[in-house]
């Protein structure tokens, strides 16, 4: 599978998020440091996100010797990856994102779309925090506003609609959004086969 087409996969998934309006020049003085890899914590979970693929596939061998174990693995797992992945918001004294409400939004290895409270103005820049449910993946970046339109139907005072381009944003964070899309994807493919599946051996066969 080609990078474009890795970066291509979209999913409509609730995020926390918060974000800050900043200059080009803010985006320009990060551009060095962030291409030698030295951008924002949570650079933790991608590096273990190859481990963890690694831990699922071996989980998948112990469920056909006992369904329970396997369970009781993928728990125990599922508590480390949230400890894992909240440590470095655990380290800023910047505005806590878990505090914030979950956001409807799509979001690529490339962009996001979000609702928003506010609209936004079309070329600004904005330092962003998201929290990926719901497997706590934390991801930052700089990113452009390409489109900000108010909503037909507002809910729970999101009242706009917000689409913006990541422009800077480090390897690990953007390879973690590939990995983390295209396992959202896949878990969701498989939830819907096993629902048809379930729903065709429900129908009463008729003679």
């Amino acid at each position: 599978m080609n990078r474009d087409r890795r970066q291509s996969f979209r999913i409509d998934n609730p995020v926390a998020l918060v974000y800050q309006v900043v200059s080009e020049q803010d985006v320009k003085r990060n551009a060095a440091n962030i291409q030698d890899g030295g951008f924002l914590p949570g650079g933790v979970s991608a590096t273990l996100f190859g481990m963890e693929a690694e831990l699922k596939g071996r989980i998948n061998r112990v469920r056909r010797k006992s369904v329970e174990v396997a369970q009781s693995l993928e728990l125990l797992n599922n508590k480390l990856n949230a400890l894992i992945n909240l440590m470095p918001l655990l380290q800023e004294q910047e505005e806590n994102i878990l505090e914030q409400p979950m956001r409807k939004t799509n979001v690529s290895a490339t962009g996001i779309a979000f609702v928003n409270e506010e609209a936004l103005e079309e070329g600004a820049y904005l330092y962003l925090r998201l929290v990926l449910a719901p497997d706590y993946y934390y991801v930052a970046a700089y990113a452009k506003v390409i489109r900000s339109e108010p909503m037909r139907n507002p809910r729970d005072g999101f009242r706009y609609r917000i689409a913006v381009d990541f422009t800077l944003i480090s390897d690990q964070h953007r390879e973690l959004l590939v990995k983390y899309t295209m396992s959202r994807e896949l878990a969701m493919l498989r939830a819907r086969r096993v629902a048809a599946e379930a729903e065709e051996a429900e129908e009463p066969v008729t003679g």
